[in-house]
């Protein structure tokens, strides 16, 4: 891709580590840029870089088209400026109603146990998690099928986690789980530092 100009993309969503903008000439896509001043961990680069490269095989992957290292990788990317481009996903979660949207009613109990309850607390390290086996048993019966995906791409990713030589913290809440616009649950930034 030719070079970019931040400063003339439409911005629509901003985090701790970075901003998301609408791609300027791809209606379904967006870019998301990691904040230049930062000189903290990022746990988004190492989770897309693997998604990328296939070490990491989720059921619903975020779709990266393209991720690109602005600088120096001789910190395994934890501390690297980059791009991403990816499809454009919808929030599930309104925080201004407090209620889910954008996803079929039935889902809705089931992502507010799995994110209010059984993953709400942060642990101080993914080593520290024991639900890893039976994640899905602490949800109540009759488990939307994308629910499940869900639940095994939370695991998938703790457990590529669990194989890096630093620590990350399992973030999975209601801004990081998103829903494609072909109707699927996404996980899109699950760590972040310590």
């Amino acid at each position: 891709m030719q070079e970019i100009d931040f400063t003339e993309l439409t911005p629509l969503g901003e985090g701790i580590f970075s901003t998301v903008y609408q791609h300027p000439d791809e209606e379904n896509q967006v870019i998301k840029r990691r904040h230049l001043e930062l000189n903290e961990i990022d746990g988004w680069f190492p989770y897309a870089k693997a998604i990328k490269s296939g070490m990491l095989e989720l059921i619903n992957p975020p779709r990266i088209h393209e991720l690109q290292v602005l600088n120096n990788e001789n910190d395994n990317g934890i501390y690297s400026n980059y791009y991403a481009i990816l499809d454009k996903l919808y929030t599930v979660y309104d925080d201004d109603s407090d209620c889910f949207i954008n996803i079929p009613y039935s889902w809705h109990e089931h992502l507010r146990i799995l994110t209010e309850g059984i993953l709400y607390q942060k642990v101080s390290t993914l080593s520290d998690i024991n639900i890893v086996d039976d994640i899905t048993d602490m949800l109540p019966d009759n488990i939307p099928e994308e629910i499940t995906f869900l639940c095994e791409d939370i695991v998938r990713a703790i457990t590529f986690a669990r194989t890096l030589d630093y620590d990350l913290e399992l973030d999975v809440h209601e801004e990081n789980i998103m829903v494609s616009s072909y109707g699927k649950l996404i996980l899109t930034d699950p760590f972040s530092h310590i």
